[in-house]
């Protein structure tokens, strides 16, 4: 399957460029300067008029430029023929990852949520990955999704803190989740969430303002963490400490 998409690409990219060089040589014959045909028909690929360039009067009298116009709407269609592809195997991707992310969740027992996914986490889930302990990741952004798949994490997306993420992230099973927004308001409403979807689990959540923490405390947060405090590697060492005697 992989084979036949790369031979795919191949003639694609094989055709763009033949249709490219055939605009730019029809340029070229019907008078206009190098630099002009060159520029012409990279704009006439992406369906951008310009006359300017090459006056629309020039191209109903000349041949070439028909020509040229021709092989620019080819390859304009190709491309997103091309682009189209990429789009949906993308999202076809993400699906199936997904799907397997959520069934290997569905069996896990006293893991770790993270959420949401920013650099706080991935410093953390460094410092979880060299203890091996097991986590799940909620992010509601795409591009960190596909990062986290392209390094084989288990990982989650969709709005941070609804009840249908926390329970695809098995919540009922899991023993502790972590709240890295920096929006501290943010992880409050989400610590009390959670605690009303389990009871037991062990929040701890991070804080932006010193002032917020009794109302992070009284959301159900167990822990709270300033970043500000906590130098990160001690923040690490300290979170997994945390996390193992709870």
């Amino acid at each position: 399957m992989n084979q036949f998409k790369s031979r795919t690409l191949y003639i694609f990219i094989t055709l763009i460029v033949a249709l490219f060089i055939i605009s730019f040589l029809s340029a070229i014959y019907s008078g206009v300067s190098v630099f002009r045909a060159a520029v012409w028909s990279l704009l006439d690929m992406l369906d951008v008029s310009y006359p300017s360039i090459i006056p629309y009067s020039l191209g109903i009298a000349n041949p070439f430029i028909l020509i040229g116009d021709i092989s620019g709407a080819l390859a304009f269609a190709l491309m997103a023929v091309m682009l189209a592809g990429w789009f949906f195997d993308f999202i076809h991707h993400v699906n199936i990852k997904e799907k397997r992310a959520i069934s290997k969740i569905k069996r896990m027992h006293g893991h770790t949520i993270i959420a949401p996914f920013n650099k706080f986490a991935e410093a953390l889930m460094e410092d979880m990955d060299s203890a091996g302990l097991n986590y799940v990741v909620l992010t509601d952004d795409e591009r960190d999704a596909r990062y986290l798949y392209e390094r084989s994490k288990l990982v989650l997306i969709g709005t941070i803190g609804s009840i249908e993420l926390l329970k695809a992230a098995n919540i009922d099973n899991a023993g502790n989740i972590i709240l890295c927004s920096d929006d501290d308001t943010r992880n409050s409403l989400i610590a009390v969430t959670v605690k009303s979807l389990n009871s037991k689990i062990h929040v701890i959540t991070r804080a932006e303002k010193e002032e917020d923490l009794p109302k992070l405390i009284r959301s159900g947060a167990h822990r709270v963490v300033l970043p500000e405090v906590t130098a990160g590697v001690d923040m690490g060492e300290k979170l997994k400490d945390i996390i193992r005697s709870a």
